[in-house]
């Protein structure tokens, strides 16, 4: 199963680091595929898991049936998934029975204060945050998504690119 892990040790070279960085994520991908596997066989339909990134409708035709939206990337720049998702839970008056669980590192993450931030490399932060979304008052995860979506409402792409830019010469 997943060994607890945080960042790289000092010790480790670059090579270590690459190699141990790949292997982390394969046996993480294979204990992930086991842990799906088992949830889906104990209670079917409970988990939509996708690895891949479907088009726009089929996303949002997802947002629309999900809950909850757990995002554990590494890195990546502007991710629009959980802007995607807010807004649609905006749109169909669902704030309160939905919550974006997103990675310290994802681009977006320090623009969306609502959302619960969580470090990807901790598997113990990662289940406290799901435990937390799932035992929130309904009026915390409206609240908590109404200040995210106030965010995407008033802040245009080139804002948005500006704030980022400045944020990646601190």
């Amino acid at each position: 199963m997943i060994t607890q892990g945080s960042e790289p040790r000092e010790s480790e070279s670059k090579g270590d680091v690459y190699k141990n960085y790949h292997d982390r994520i394969a046996e993480t991908k294979r204990d992930v595929d086991q842990l799906v596997t088992e949830i889906q066989t104990k209670w079917p339909g409970a988990l939509i898991f996708k690895t891949e990134n479907p088009e726009k409708h089929k996303r949002l035709a997802l947002w629309s049936v999900s809950d909850f939206l757990l995002i554990t990337t590494l890195r990546d720049g502007q991710s629009i998934l959980p802007l995607e998702f807010i807004a649609v839970k905006k749109g169909e008056k669902k704030l309160g029975h939905s919550a974006v669980i997103m990675s310290q590192y994802a681009g977006c993450c320090r623009s969306l204060t609502g959302i619960l931030k969580i470090n990807p490399f901790s598997l113990e932060e990662c289940m406290r945050s799901l435990d937390t979304v799932i035992n929130m008052k309904e009026s915390e995860r409206e609240q908590r998504l109404q200040i995210s979506f106030s965010y995407i409402e008033n802040q245009s792409t080139k804002k948005w690119a500006e704030t980022f830019l400045r944020d990646l010469k601190r």
